[in-house]
């Protein structure tokens, strides 16, 4: 397991976690599957899965060397607080001192039995998320002189495609994006 493990929130704050006790990263694909006539089936493409990340963490009354900030059940509570405010929020994960990442993880459950204040036993969940995003883009529309055909021509060709071909710019642009070729 890493030596340190460190949770980045969005607006730059963060929260080193003073003891590892365990984790478990884990991926799982899916595999489409067709059945055939003879019984057996086919399979035609996977769909990659997103990573999702286990670990159990212990978060003292007392900081490491380096950590400032409050001492005692202050800084339990801090380290709650702090983990309340991540709830929907993309977050990134630095698990060692190399400062290997995950981003783009998402708390998805926490838990922990609070015995007393001097330390949080906690055990946290989390979901790698890929966002797609979509953007709506009007083409810049020909000059009919330009072409050589009549106004009266594109205005009823324009007219007939033009929903469909703002359906499929948008679905492009989308495209695009997630093959990573947008911008």
């Amino acid at each position: 397991m890493p030596d340190v493990v460190q949770l980045v929130h969005p607006d730059g704050s963060s929260i080193r976690f003073d003891a590892v006790i365990g984790g478990r990263l884990a991926v799982s694909d899916d595999v489409t599957t067709h059945p055939l006539e003879d019984g057996s089936s086919v399979s035609d493409h996977v769909t990659r899965g997103p990573w999702g990340v286990s670990l159990r963490v212990l978060h003292t009354e007392s900081p490491q060397e380096g950590d400032g900030g409050a001492t005692g059940p202050d800084r339990v509570f801090q380290a709650l607080d702090f983990l309340g405010r991540c709830r929907g929020e993309l977050l990134t994960l630095v698990l060692d001192r190399r400062f290997r990442t995950i981003g783009r993880l998402v708390l998805t459950r926490q838990s922990g039995e609070i015995r007393r204040l001097r330390d949080l036993p906690l055990e946290l969940e989390f979901r790698q998320v890929r966002i797609a995003y979509s953007e709506r883009v009007s083409p810049p529309m020909a000059d009919p002189q330009e072409s050589g055909s009549s106004a009266t021509e594109d205005a009823d060709e324009q007219g007939a495609g033009a929903e469909a071909s703002e359906a499929d710019t948008e679905s492009a642009s989308i495209l695009a994006r997630l093959l990573g070729m947008g911008g």
